[in-house]
């Protein structure tokens, strides 16, 4: 490899580590994610309870997608906490809810609706 292979390289590599270290620090302050992060997001949340899936996948979807966008949200409330945390984690509770909810009925309506009050915090907060 010549000189202008291992500088392009080194320059790949500090414009990768300058991303990681961008979006960390705008997670860290508590910054809106990138528009295309909530598109993404807003996408995975209409897919909840349809096309036959089940509670327990359409749940994980809903948590993961909520926890990519505002990362950790603790069960419990924090000292320090914000609106945006507060609607994030009712939500949270709903999905764990239905997730651990016994099978004695059909849930669709409940997952759809706990998805478009996702989608409504990702919305206001992402």
């Amino acid at each position: 490899m010549g000189v202008t292979g291992r500088a392009a390289l080194i320059a790949a590599g500090v414009l990768a580590a300058g991303a990681w270290l961008a979006e960390r620090r705008r997670a860290a302050a508590g910054h809106a994610a990138p528009r295309r992060s909530v598109r993404a997001a807003l996408t995975d949340l209409q897919r909840a309870g349809r096309n036959g899936m089940s509670k327990e996948a359409s749940a994980a979807l809903i948590e993961k997608t909520l926890h990519d966008l505002f990362g950790h949200i603790p069960e419990t409330a924090g000292p320090v906490e914000g609106d945006r945390e507060r609607a994030a984690r009712a939500v949270l509770q709903e999905v764990r809810f239905l997730r651990y909810a016994p099978q004695l009925g059909d849930y669709t309506d409940k997952i759809r609706d706990v998805a478009q009050r996702a989608a409504e915090v990702v919305r206001r907060w992402a």
